[in-house]
Order: structure tokens, then C-alpha cells, then sequence
């Protein structure tokens, strides 16, 4: 994985403060949820929203030639109250690429990641969870 560190104010998710690239494991990064919170894993069918011949289709062509753009992943810092209580615990989410994600556990290979920081989100552990 490829580490690039930014400088940026802690806690402002405006801030984009680290860029991570490289590749995981699909399994590994199976329970991200989307950017609104909507589960990722097609759990009512195999296809997702395609019809099973263009879901069909689309893991024909990813076996032949891979997965040409990487996810997005985007974690974004803990939001706190006036108290300092949190109030949003930001975990990482997929900003792109639900889709070829499903694909890729499907098919049992890595994907290509690209993960984006902000506010300094890496220093309270969250890049653990990946």
C-alpha cells in the first residue's frame, strides 16, 4: 500500500489528510457499507439492481479483464457534541464501487483501493478496521 500524508486541521473533514493505494482482499473490506450507510453485499440476490444476465455479463468481462478503477473508500473523522461526546462514530465507507466490490468477493480476488483521510480520521485507529 502506497501512503501519502497531507498536512490539514484535525477534525475537519474538509481536510483531506492522507491517500492510501493499493489493493486488499474483497473479504477483508466486505462489511463497508455505502456512503449513506446502505449495506454493500447484495443480499436479496446475487445480481444486486442488474438483471442475472447483465450481472452475468459484468463478471464475464471482470474475469477477463480485472477491475479497471479501484474502489473509493472515505474515512472521515469522529463527529463530538458541545460536551465532547461523539455523535457520529465515522467508520470507513464506500464512496465508489459497491458494484465492483460484490464482483470481486464473487470472484475470490483482490481489488485495487483508493482510501481517503480526513481530519486526521487514521490517528484515532480507524484504519485498523481495513
Amino acid at each position: 500500500m502506497e501512503i501519502i500524508n497531507y498536512s490539514g486541521e484535525k477534525g475537519n473533514n474538509s481536510h483531506c489528510t492522507a491517500m492510501i493505494s493499493g489493493s486488499l482482499s474483497a473479504k477483508k473490506i466486505e462489511w463497508l457499507k455505502g456512503k449513506n450507510d446502505e449495506q454493500t453485499l447484495f443480499e436479496k440476490s446475487k445480481s444486486g439492481r442488474y438483471t442475472l444476465s447483465d450481472w452475468d455479463n459484468f463478471l464475464a468481462d471482470v474475469k477477463i479483464n480485472g477491475i479497471k478503477d479501484p474502489i473509493l473508500i472515505v474515512v472521515e473523522q469522529n463527529t463530538f457534541d458541545c460536551n465532547g461526546r461523539i455523535i457520529n462514530f465515522a467508520s470507513p465507507k464506500i464512496f465508489e464501487g459497491s458494484h465492483r466490490l460484490q464482483a470481486a468477493i464473487q470472484l475470490g480476488i483482490d481489488i485495487k483501493v483508493d482510501i481517503r483521510i480526513f481530519g486526521h480520521a487514521n490517528h484515532q485507529k480507524l484504519m485498523s478496521l481495513l
